[in-house]
């Protein structure tokens, strides 16, 4: 908790590191990265083979949509956990489940896709980037 970098954002009831629902998004997670694997392994595989360009952006394409639902999933996920807006430490951050702490669950174009706004901590070291080349 001492060497946390965001300490100054985090409120004093929080603890550190923070819990959230981690197994559940966890197995959510493996189970797309398995698929999102196996599609990418397919693509792959037909430009090797050089397949027909319209084979391969109808992969391409049936990826695209699969990549969007799963991003939609994990937002709405998101959304329903109470620690949204909370920043702490929650374990999982950097493509690693365990270990890596990241400041906030979910919302913050550090972490999900789409169009997101920066979590508190983002938004303090632009800031503080700002300042810095500005004064």
């Amino acid at each position: 908790p001492n060497d946390l970098k965001w300490k100054n954002l985090v409120h004093a009831v929080t603890d550190i590191p923070t819990t959230w629902a981690k197994a559940a998004y966890d197995k959510m997670d493996l189970a797309w990265q398995e698929i999102r694997r196996a599609m990418n392994d397919d693509i792959a595989r037909l430009k090797r083979e050089r397949a027909p360009q319209d084979i391969i952006d109808h992969a391409q394409k049936q990826y695209d949509i699969a990549d969007k639902e799963h991003s939609e999933k994990v937002d709405a996920y998101f959304a329903k956990l109470p620690e949204v807006g909370v920043v702490g430490a929650f374990e999982g951050a950097g493509y690693s489940s365990e270990g890596l702490y990241r400041p906030e669950v979910g919302g913050c174009i550090m972490f999900t896709k789409g169009f997101k706004p920066f979590c508190a901590v983002c938004v303090d070291a632009v800031e503080r980037m700002i300042d810095h080349y500005t004064e």
